[in-house]
């Protein structure tokens, strides 16, 4: 499950001032007040967090003997997830940005085999995504990463530009889709900036890089003068509606497309 970054961010503020206190105090009784309100705290913490940090170890941060090495690393493990670094995406991102693509679109979730149509259209979108001019495009897209390594990414870019780049993608690319699914509803408005696609990594999965992805694609539309910020979700997917309406967005009309429902979401400024 995706978490929300500022849970991580108070968590850390938290475990980090009292491991400092920990290491320095020459006083066991002040040492063992912070283990008691660390155990405590970790009880009525983030469930989500805590499983993450504790790895199926139910005595994590209430043992005396392993006290301060849990603590080190809890500190260092949320200092890492918080280190996410996002950059503008490059033509040598194609292959990785065209999987977050088909993730996004629940083709496949990244782990999973091919199948020979979905190699197919991996092929054809990595293909699409070198190029700056398409609607999959490394020029609309923006990449997560933590030490380095491609984490997740986001595809977004205004509204005005959709139906014109959808036409010529698809009549390029994926012409039979083009037909199949020339009466959907437009994913986007004019006048909007689009969220498109987003996708983390399941290994990245649960350390807020989703939610720092919707912040940065939300400060590029309010930048680029947009006050309504759009998305969709897959509708029988409530999780999603969760994480987006965490970040701002609510619930607004229904599109069909892809064959799918799609709860259309609206942040304004």
């Amino acid at each position: 499950m995706e978490m929300d970054r500022n849970i991580i961010e108070q968590a850390y503020a938290f475990f980090h001032q009292k491991l400092k206190v920990y290491e320095h105090s020459p006083s066991e009784r002040e040492r063992d007040h912070i283990e008691d309100v660390i155990a405590r705290y970790a009880d009525v913490m983030s469930a989500s967090l805590f499983a993450e940090l504790s790895r199926g170890n139910q005595s994590f941060l209430h043992e005396h003997t392993t006290f301060r090495q849990d603590l080190n690393y809890a500190v260092e493990t949320m200092a890492k997830w918080l280190q996410v670094r996002i950059r503008p995406a490059r033509p040598e991102d194609a292959d990785f940005l065209a999987r977050c693509i088909m993730a996004g679109m629940h083709f496949y979730d990244f782990e999973e085999e091919l199948s020979a149509d979905n190699a197919a259209i991996l092929e054809n979108l990595t293909s699409c995504e070198k190029r700056p001019d398409t609607l999959y495009s490394f020029s609309r897209t923006r990449v997560a990463e933590i030490d380095g390594k491609a984490a997740g990414a986001l595809l977004s870019y205004p509204g005005n530009l959709y139906k014109d780049l959808r036409e010529s993608t698809f009549q390029e690319y994926w012409p039979r889709f083009f037909t199949q699914f020339a009466d959907d509803d437009p994913e986007t408005d004019p006048g909007e900036y689009y969220l498109d696609s987003l996708a983390v990594l399941p290994e990245y999965r649960g350390r807020g890089i989703g939610r720092a992805l919707l912040k940065d694609g939300i400060r590029i539309g309010l930048d680029l003068g947009y006050k309504q910020i759009a998305l969709v979700a897959d509708a029988d997917m409530p999780h999603l509606i969760r994480l987006y309406e965490s970040a701002g967005f609510v619930p607004a009309d229904r599109r069909h497309a892809f064959g799918i429902d799609f709860q259309r979401m609206i942040y304004s400024a």
